[in-house]
């Protein structure tokens, strides 16, 4: 072959890997029912979500209580388990509301449903809880708000944010609440910064 050819035949691969799509993207968007969630997966799907990416929605639920196994607490125990298993039966209705909810939106956005998954996980500590989805599902990155209060968790989703920050092995945005523009362009120049194939 002639060094001609062999250039040739070199441009055209590089043109081939150049031309190929960029991996697909997993972002997590842990919800809770506040405002402040609806706002970060208002934002990802507006500033952030690209053809391909695959839109993990997270719905934290307090694990049912177990009766005590103590002799003298037996007394409580019955009441302490129904009240732990109505809180997560409250906790599995309030999930499938967050799934519609959030499922409408994102087809709205032109996600396609293919692309979406929601995930219940069961766990004392939310942010432990998702930190541990984090390094087991090959997250690429998460979307979180600053704070708020779900109807059901007693966690601020401050902590959860900044237990994140600190833990999880990937790109964290944490969206603040009501965003100055200079906020909103800092949080998208982040973002940008922080994940590994761009927007």
């Amino acid at each position: 072959m002639s060094s001609s050819t062999s250039s040739m035949s070199s441009v055209a691969s590089s043109s081939q890997q150049l031309a190929e799509p960029p991996a697909s993207r997993r972002i997590l968007l842990p919800v809770d029912g506040s405002k402040h969630s609806d706002r970060a997966v208002s934002w990802f799907l507006a500033n952030l979500y690209r053809p391909g990416d695959f839109a993990v929605l997270a719905f934290v639920l307090e694990p049912p209580h177990r009766a005590p196994t103590e002799p003298h607490l037996s007394s409580v125990g019955d009441d302490f388990v129904q009240e732990g298993n109505r809180a997560y039966s409250e906790g599995l209705k309030e999930a499938a509301r967050l799934k519609a909810k959030f499922y409408q939106a994102c087809r709205e956005a032109g996600v396609p449903e293919a692309q979406l998954h929601f995930q219940e996980l069961v766990g004392s500590k939310a942010g432990d809880t998702l930190v541990r989805y984090v390094e087991e599902s090959s997250i690429s990155c998460v979307v979180i708000g600053s704070r708020g209060l779900g109807k059901l968790r007693r966690t601020f989703l401050g902590s959860v944010s900044e237990h994140l920050l600190h833990n999880a092995g990937c790109a964290v945005i944490v969206c603040p609440g009501k965003k100055s523009k200079k906020e909103s362009t800092a949080a998208e120049a982040a973002a940008a910064a922080a994940m590994p194939n761009g927007k």
